[in-house]
């Protein structure tokens, strides 16, 4: 086996863990159970975060190239130049820790909604689209459309984070002249009845009644599974009448063992050290915990952050580090 040089160290950190994962993997298969899979070790790993410039893509500060990469936005099939600034994307691949640079094997983009502007709140610097409230900031990305040029009935993309209250914290908003694949929305199934065949995404409520379901597992829809719906309607009282419910299946692709780095805004604390990002990546942290901008304590409800570290086998990211934004 080649190990990866490690000249840092978080790095260290990395190799030490992976090598105590592989020993302990090794001591079960010898027992008849099953090896660690994963990517740690020979620097592959997966980055989700917003676009953060262009000319290949930086993602969470490393610097991707996407020429040969599998690329789709919202399931539908894309090259590299079709990314843009602000997408809050899922980027797969090969990672050199030290040069923070990569090779994408994979991009995957999906918008968090898409549909008609219903209302604008100049003042709180929000508006709301299929009954999710938006907030921008300075660090919004608009295209064809800024704030202050919005009017009710314009047809937006939105991509960014979940907050803790269901709103969504736009890293990009783009002008479209029609919704050309429907309405979509993505979120976090809560308040599921299988009886009246309902859910909430955040504050919006879905009648699934008739919804053609991709990717449903076998257990069937749960509270806490990741999809995006769609329609071809808009909301009738209130209520979005999804046509397709497509489950997101990236987090079955991640095994033990993958390096990740997710950013996003903390959405649950469940205890000093374990808390939840964007409704999904439950994180924990430890005495090896390097924290920058910041320290635990500051860890809270909606405060965005990325968290860097392996997965371990129930899917939880052992966090090496924790960076906090130092926007305001």
């Amino acid at each position: 086996m080649k190990l990866r040089t490690v000249d840092d160290p978080r790095g260290l950190h990395r190799l030490v863990r992976c090598i105590v994962a592989i020993c302990c993997s090794l001591s079960v298969a010898c027992g008849g159970g099953s090896s660690l899979q994963g990517g740690g070790i020979d620097g592959s790993g997966v980055v989700v975060g917003p676009i953060e410039g262009l000319g290949s893509i930086i993602v969470g500060g490393v610097t991707f190239d996407v020429d040969s990469a599998l690329v789709t936005l919202d399931g539908r099939d894309a090259v590299g130049s079709d990314l843009r600034l602000g997408m809050v994307v899922s980027v797969f691949g090969h990672i050199n820790y030290t040069t923070r640079t990569g090779t994408a094997d994979r991009v995957v983009y999906r918008d968090s909604v898409e549909g008609p502007v219903q209302s604008i709140d100049s003042p709180a610097a929000s508006f709301v689209v299929l009954g999710q409230t938006i907030l921008v900031d300075a660090g919004t990305t608009f295209e064809n459309a800024g704030f202050s040029t919005l009017v009710v009935g314009d047809v937006v993309e939105i991509s960014g984070f979940e907050s803790a209250q269901g709103n969504i914290r736009a890293t990009r908003v783009e002008k479209r002249d029609t919704a050309d694949h429907g309405f979509e929305v993505t979120g976090v199934i809560t308040a599921l009845d299988v009886n009246l065949k309902t859910f909430s995404l955040g504050a919006l409520p879905v009648d699934y009644g008739s919804a053609v379901i991709e990717g449903e597992p076998l257990s069937g829809l749960t509270d806490g599974l990741r999809v995006e719906v769609r329609t071809s309607v808009p909301l009738f009282a209130g209520v979005f009448v999804a046509d397709v419910i497509e489950v997101d299946e990236e987090d079955h692709e991640l095994r033990e063992g993958v390096e990740i780095e997710v950013e996003g805004l903390v959405t649950t604390v469940l205890s000093e050290t374990e808390f939840i990002l964007s409704g999904t990546r439950q994180v924990r942290t430890g005495p090896f915990t390097e924290f920058e901008h910041g320290i635990a304590s500051d860890i809270a409800v909606d405060v965005r952050l990325k968290a860097d570290g392996v997965l371990d086998t129930n899917g939880i990211l052992v966090a090496d580090k924790v960076e906090f934004d130092e926007e305001p």
